[in-house]
């Protein structure tokens, strides 16, 4: 029926947005938070980690991106979307714990403009879409070495935080060459 119903390029579609919705209702799934056994470590590692996932399929789905499917559904642009939440998410949660330690809490909310601030100087000298990818790449970059600097943090923490950093700037590097 489904066949009949949708040309190949719809049903292509279809699964992409299939995919992205799956993989975000990991964060939201509620068997995941109900269980008792799960430690407070656990839940870290596993909302950090199930974070990943758009990171690492939307460059993988730019490199089958076809020329019809990019009207749409176009990686670059659903991965600047998400990058830019995850980097807010970020730069909130550094303001808050600032705020918590009573650190400065200036720094994280300049922070959050950096990208503002590096993507439009990176736009004079690239295209908007690749000076956008190339001020989140920094832009993360330079939060994990402010958070990693100003806050003490348990080991599997900061252990976690580079992982995450490392693969996301790697994504943003394969976004980049994928378009």
């Amino acid at each position: 029926l489904i066949t009949r119903l949708f040309s190949q390029k719809k049903r292509m579609h279809i699964v992409c947005l299939w995919i992205m919705i799956q993989s975000t209702n990991l964060h939201f799934h509620q068997k995941i938070f109900i269980k008792n056994q799960m430690t407070q470590k656990q839940k870290i590692q596993l909302l950090g980690y199930s974070g990943l996932i758009p990171f690492v399929m939307l460059p993988i789905f730019s490199l089958f991106e076809k020329e019809e499917m990019k009207s749409f559904f176009e990686p670059q642009v659903f991965f600047s979307i998400y990058s830019l939440c995850i980097y807010t998410f970020l730069t909130g949660s550094i303001w808050s714990m600032s705020i918590k330690e009573r650190k400065e809490p200036s720094y994280p909310i300049l922070l959050f403009f950096l990208p503002l601030l590096i993507g439009t100087g990176f736009s004079f000298l690239i295209n908007p879409n690749a000076s956008l990818i190339l001020a989140l790449l920094c832009s993360f970059m330079i939060v994990y070495i402010y958070e990693a600097k100003t806050f003490e943090q348990e080991n599997f923490y900061k252990q976690m935080r580079f992982r995450l950093t490392v693969i996301v700037i790697i994504s943003h590097i394969g976004i980049l060459i994928t378009n």
